[in-house]
């Protein structure tokens, strides 16, 4: 049973999360949810959801399901057009540029690319906490309107780039990569905190600008990316490789 509601879903901000990734789509959402690391076990479950109205209400629902059951929930931050397979072909829109932080100077990451990309419009803290006590991150950027065809492929190349650039994970260069919703659970070995929305501006970025910023961000600090192999063709998750992260 969960202690109290700092230890319980947050519907409000699973609704904000969902308008904020979904609101320019069209289609359908795939959620996933998956046994936390050290608190839970079983196989991984998957839903597809409209991209309408509702989808806050059903993400709500899931993620309460999932907290009573020790699971982690997930979604894909693209739709598709049909219900079923949600892997990099599947994909036909999306309206955020995503860059997970989960290693080094997560603070001085976020700084720098704010200063050289623009104020994000969306910081999510996961409720995983580096080796050193920091936050894990998720900054998101919204699009100014939904991105497909060559738009889509341009942006996994530049979550791609920009991960090379801070040390952030690499795995978000597919666009099927998977990440866990903000007002949910993290329950890994059993300690319980909020995937939590820290930062909500409504800034939104024009594509084709936010790609020649891209294209101009220094490294920071000379780190590496962290390599992560995304989920084979995201279809079906691989379970050991996501419940190492955030």
């Amino acid at each position: 049973m969960l202690a109290n509601n700092d230890q319980a879903p947050d519907t409000e901000m699973i609704s904000r999360f969902a308008g904020i990734l979904f609101e320019y789509a069209e289609g359908y959402v795939t959620a996933r949810m998956l046994p936390e690391k050290g608190a839970g076990d079983g196989k991984p479950w998957s839903r597809t959801l409209p991209a309408d109205e509702r989808l806050g209400g059903a993400l709500a629902a899931l993620a309460a399901k999932a907290a009573g059951n020790r699971r982690a929930l997930y979604v894909v931050p693209g739709t598709t057009s049909r219900e079923g397979r949600a892997g990099a072909a599947d994909i036909a829109e999306t309206g955020v540029v995503i860059v997970d932080l989960d290693e080094g100077d997560i603070e001085g990451k976020r700084k720098h690319l704010e200063d050289h990309l623009g104020r994000a419009s969306l910081l999510v803290a996961s409720g995983g906490l580096t080796e050193d006590g920091q936050k894990k991150l998720h900054v998101y950027w919204r699009l100014t309107e939904a991105a497909r065809d060559e738009d889509l492929a341009l942006v996994g190349k530049l979550q791609g780039d920009i991960a090379q650039r801070v040390g952030g994970d690499t795995s978000f260069a597919k666009v099927c990569q998977p990440i866990r919703v903000a007002g949910s659970l993290h329950q890994k070995y059993g300690q319980v905190a909020r995937c939590t929305i820290v930062d909500e501006t409504g800034t939104e970025h024009d594509l084709q600008d936010f790609a020649e910023r891209v294209a101009l961000l220094p490294e920071f600090g000379g780190l590496a990316a962290v390599s992560k192999e995304a989920d084979r063709d995201c279809v079906a998750p691989s379970v050991s490789d996501l419940l190492n992260r955030i």
